[in-house]
């Protein structure tokens, strides 16, 4: 099972899974995706955003079909949200600021400056 925060859209009769991991946000980042212009250049960035929440389980799925899901959903606002955190949880990953990074780890650095 995932450790990763997962969004599950049904769409007729079909269940997808969305979530985000440290290789699906590099790969959303790398379709154009600008965190810091989310809300800036919204028309550009959300589609990108919730296409790349697809990569790591429905990586194959058409982009027509996922924009029709997206057109199709409601209450947005909420969904934008819920993508943004899980979007953030690999990074917040990445870079240690997960609650308890460092127990257990065996290397560390320091400064001479």
């Amino acid at each position: 099972m995932s450790k990763n925060k997962q969004l599950v859209i049904t769409y007729g009769d079909k269940q997808y899974t969305l979530e985000f991991t440290k290789d699906t946000v590099r790969k959303t980042e790398n379709m154009g995706f600008k965190v810091r212009e989310l809300f800036d250049y919204p028309a550009n960035n959300i589609p990108i955003l919730f296409r790349g929440a697809f990569l790591a389980n429905h990586k194959w799925l058409q982009v027509s079909v996922i924009d029709e899901m997206y057109d199709d959903l409601p209450d947005k606002d909420d969904l934008i949200n819920k993508l943004y955190e899980m979007y953030n949880e690999p990074i917040q990953a990445l870079v240690g600021l997960e609650e308890d990074a460092n127990k257990g780890k065996k290397s560390k650095w320091e400064a001479s400056f």
